[in-house]
């Protein structure tokens, strides 16, 4: 029997590397005589080049960036067959600041545009922008003063690319004609337009270290952003665009001047791996997530998985770090069984803090190795 093991992270806890390989020590446990395929998956947010580069020999670029907060730190990217593929949360994540440090109105995705440059000056003129996890809410400032874009105010003062001078750019001089030749694909997880009640402000600055009043100004700013790039590039800004809001508006930033295509993260990186042929190879698949509930059900990776794995008639089986749903869910999921490790909201500290252990060596359903 053939078993395809295709996570998602386990936020807060594993990789999706580390997941697959903690399900696959108890599967080969319990039924030592299927055969495993190991395929982690990510949604394009944190961790998507690291699925890449477990499936790919991807060559590796360091350099020195600036992080969020305009400190030096070396960060990486990879290329491979001619493209280079480029995390955002690498240089401007929240997972390189303290709680402490978190400040979106005083975080740059500076460095982000520092690994752009790099690989245009490397000659790669397909580039790959995966921009989950960011620290920011600047709209591509940051990226776009890395590239040579300067931002001024009404005293022709330089502005630092920052989510509080949003609403003070009276100028911006940028050569984008330089870049006619680079295609950059923004691979986004979410489809948040760029402001409003369901904007890049409203929905994830909170998380980003930003009060109430603070989302409010940062939401204003990205509205009146917008209405200035409008002006200055004289073409309709789709600012309502599904992805626009993603990383704090950098994809909206980012299409104003360069040659962008916004597209699903997960689509990419399905495709990339060549799920669908791996899913077919199969008998059963066991997908892994964090959590489990009516969200789900909004094209999140499990439900993407659900899909492929329906369509062609397979098992899926997941184990989760909680379910919060019922039977009825599970049905319309596609899921032949969900397995928690946390059987109540309780457990949960216990279960993220113990992920490996407990994947290791939850009792998994013997109708599994039939």
């Amino acid at each position: 029997m053939r078993v395809l093991i295709a996570p998602d992270s386990f936020k807060n806890s594993l990789s999706a590397q580390e997941v697959a390989e903690a399900v696959a020590e108890n599967v080969h446990r319990t039924c030592p005589d299927m055969q495993l395929k190991l395929l982690p998956l990510s949604d394009g947010g944190e961790g998507a080049i690291d699925v890449l580069t477990y499936a790919f020999d991807f060559q590796k670029h360091r350099l020195q960036v600036a992080n969020p907060l305009f400190q030096k730190i070396t960060s990486f990217y990879y290329s491979h067959s001619g493209t280079a593929y480029i995390e955002l949360s690498k240089a401007s994540g929240l997972e390189l600041l303290s709680k402490n440090e978190y400040n979106c109105l005083k975080t740059s995705t500076l460095g982000t545009g520092m690994l752009i440059l790099d690989a245009v000056k490397k000659g790669f003129q397909k580039i790959v922008l995966f921009v989950g996890g960011s620290a920011t809410v600047d709209a591509g400032m940051g990226v776009l003063a890395a590239l040579g874009a300067k931002f001024l105010d009404t005293q022709a003062n330089l502005l630092l690319p920052i989510g509080e001078n949003l609403a003070a750019i009276h100028r911006i001089e940028f050569d984008s004609a330089q870049y006619k030749n680079i295609s950059i694909r923004i691979a986004t997880d979410v489809d948040n337009p760029l402001y409003g009640k369901t904007g890049a402000a409203y929905t994830y600055a909170a998380q980003k270290g930003a009060n109430n009043q603070q989302i409010k100004y940062l939401d204003n700013s990205l509205r009146k952003f917008s209405e200035f790039l409008r002006q200055v590039c004289r073409k309709e800004m789709p600012f309502m665009k599904a992805g626009m809001g993603a990383a704090g508006g950098v994809p909206f930033g980012l299409s104003a001047f360069l040659n962008t295509e916004i597209v699903s993260g997960a689509e990419l990186i399905f495709r990339l791996l060549n799920l669908a042929k791996q899913v077919s190879q199969a008998d059963l698949v066991i997908g892994g997530e964090g959590k489990l509930d009516s969200q789900t059900l909004h094209n999140k990776l499990i439900f993407r998985l659900s899909r492929e794995v329906k369509k062609q008639k397979k098992r899926l089986l997941v184990i989760c770090g909680y379910f919060e749903g019922d039977e009825n869910l599970r049905k319309k999921l596609a899921i032949e069984k969900i397995i928690p490790l946390a059987k109540t909201r309780a457990e949960i500290p216990t279960s993220i803090k113990n992920a490996r252990f407990l994947l290791k060596n939850i009792k998994l359903p013997p109708e599994i190795c039939k």
